[in-house]
C-alpha cells in the first residue's frame, strides 16, 4: 500500500479520477471540518461524490491501485487522529442523501440522516423507524452497525 497520496504518485491515475467525479476533490483536506468532534489532521485526499455510481468508482479506483480508502458518512462521532489520514476519504454526505417513499416502502441513500428518515417515515404514516429518531449520523453507518435504540436494531426494518 503506499503510504502517501499525491500528484507525484499518481499523476495519470489521480487525473482519471478526477475526471470520474464531479463531486467535490479536495487534496489534504482538514479532516477537523469532517468530523462532530472537530479534530483531525488532513486526508491526503477527501472526495464527495455526487452519485452511488461515482462511489463506486471511487472504490474500483482505490483497489485497483491499493490505495487506502475510508468511508464516511457525515462525520458523526468520528475522532480522527491530528496526524490526518493516508488515502482516500469518501465522504457519502448531503450528495447522496435523497429519501423516497412509496405506499410502505421507503429509500434512502446511504448519506441520508436518520433523525430526518425517522421524521418522513412518521408524516408518511410508516411506523418501526421510531427508535432511530434520536440517532445522530448516516443511515449507511446505520446498517453497516445494526445500530438502534431501544433495543432494536434497523436490521429489523431492512
Amino acid at each position: 500500500m503506499t503510504s502517501q497520496l499525491s500528484l507525484d504518485t499518481y499523476p495519470q491515475q489521480l487525473e482519471q479520477l478526477a475526471k470520474a467525479v464531479n463531486g467535490r476533490c479536495v487534496f489534504g483536506a482538514p479532516l477537523v471540518e469532517h468530523s462532530s468532534w472537530q479534530i483531525g489532521g488532513p486526508a491526503d485526499l477527501l472526495i464527495e461524490p455526487e452519485s452511488a455510481d461515482q462511489a463506486a468508482a471511487v472504490v474500483c479506483f482505490a483497489r485497483r491501485h491499493e490505495i487506502p480508502l475510508l468511508v464516511i458518512g457525515q462525520g458523526t462521532n468520528l475522532l480522527f487522529d491530528d496526524a490526518g489520514l493516508r488515502g482516500i476519504v469518501l465522504k457519502l454526505g448531503h450528495n447522496l442523501s435523497r429519501i423516497a417513499i412509496s405506499d410502505n416502502r421507503i429509500t434512502a441513500e446511504a448519506g441520508a440522516w436518520v433523525p430526518a428518515l425517522a421524521r418522513k417515515a412518521m408524516l408518511a404514516g410508516l411506523a418501526g423507524l421510531e427508535h432511530t429518531i434520536g440517532i445522530p449520523g448516516t443511515i449507511g453507518g446505520l446498517v453497516l452497525m445494526n445500530g438502534g435504540s431501544q433495543r432494536k436494531g434497523i436490521g429489523d426494518n431492512v
